[in-house]
């Protein structure tokens, strides 16, 4: 699910992540949504230090990964 910002504020279905993810949290950054983190869906979870960047309409990995993978965590915007 995503959201458009203008006169009107809609949500429309995106698509999905390059792999599923569970309780990542998502950024915006530098006109960008980044997704962080989170739990892969397999029977034994494990925690993922992977991100993905939203461009030209779809979820894509990028090669920077987290220090440490998180399962739980949230992400903030910082002004630079």
């Amino acid at each position: 699910l995503s959201y458009s910002e203008g006169e009107n504020l809609s949500y429309f279905l995106t698509s999905d992540f390059f792999r599923e993810r569970h309780f990542g949290s998502i950024v915006a950054a530098s006109g960008t949504l980044i997704v962080l983190g989170g739990r892969d869906g397999s029977a034994t979870p494990m925690a993922l230090g992977e991100m993905e960047q939203w461009r030209e309409g779809a979820w894509h990995q990028v090669n920077t990964k987290m220090s440490l993978e998180r399962s739980y965590q949230c992400a903030t915007g910082i002004a630079r």
